[in-house]
């Protein structure tokens, strides 16, 4: 099964870089969505420094994430909330993960 999903990301995921505590950048192939909740009217809410990104993002991947790994797609960067692995009988089918925008620091 995973040999399956890892064809199916090779051709429709995202390339994104997953920093994992204590491991070298990982650049691999994921599925990344926004997410919104429901009745949610706008993705990001207003604050007193502007508009910032409020959605929890989605994280589909055979590459193993856990909460403190950043994963960085399109020149932004989310924090991994939670994750959990995903299994199809005896095997890891892939891992899913709540990701949140990291925020920049104020300067």
């Amino acid at each position: 099964m995973s040999t399956l999903l890892e064809r199916i990301l090779a051709a429709y995921g995202q390339t994104v870089t997953v920093f994992h505590a204590q491991e070298d950048a990982r650049t691999v192939r994921a599925f990344l969505q926004g997410g919104r909740d429901a009745g949610e009217t706008a993705p990001f809410a207003v604050t007193p420094l502007g508009t910032v990104d409020d959605r929890t993002w989605i994280y589909l991947g055979t590459a193993q994430v856990e909460p403190g790994d950043t994963v960085a797609f399109a020149g932004d960067t989310y924090m991994v909330q939670n994750s959990q692995a995903v299994w199809i009988g005896d095997e890891i089918s892939h891992w899913w993960a709540a990701l949140t925008p990291q925020k920049e620091a104020a300067v």
